[in-house]
């Protein structure tokens, strides 16, 4: 099994589905609420990707980021971004899934599945990171 450094837009996508559910559930205020926190929930999710790298193949990996600056992702969540969460989590698991960070992301996606309608095949067709 590899691990790799995702790419920008996989931690957009993680942020846009952990934004999107902490507006919908009470008491979730670890998630980015507000657009100013978007930006620097994103670098969080970037870095922790990347100390799982670091950590499996034993050198100091980075991760690009994309910021949202004044974009607020209140777009649709699609079968995209799912699946660029669940590749996140697979390139993050190997050494870091007990992080609160890692745990939120697994609770977000998990929502983000129950409620988003795509077929099996969106899904396949959709890209990793």
């Amino acid at each position: 099994m590899s691990c790799f450094v995702c790419r920008p837009e996989v931690f957009k996508s993680v942020t846009k589905v952990c934004f999107q559910y902490g507006l919908r559930q009470l008491n979730r205020t670890e998630y980015p609420l507000l657009q100013t926190e978007l930006d620097a929930f994103t670098v969080k999710v970037a870095e922790l990707n990347a100390k799982n790298v670091s950590i499996r193949y034993k050198e100091d990996a980075q991760a690009e980021v994309e910021l949202f600056g004044e974009e607020i992702p209140l777009g649709e969540i699609t079968a995209q971004d799912i699946k660029h969460c669940d590749c996140w989590m697979y390139q993050t698991c190997d050494y870091l899934d007990e992080e609160p960070l890692f745990k939120m992301v697994k609770e977000a996606t998990e929502w983000a599945k129950a409620v988003t309608h795509y077929s099996k095949e969106e899904y396949s067709e959709a890209e990793c990171g």
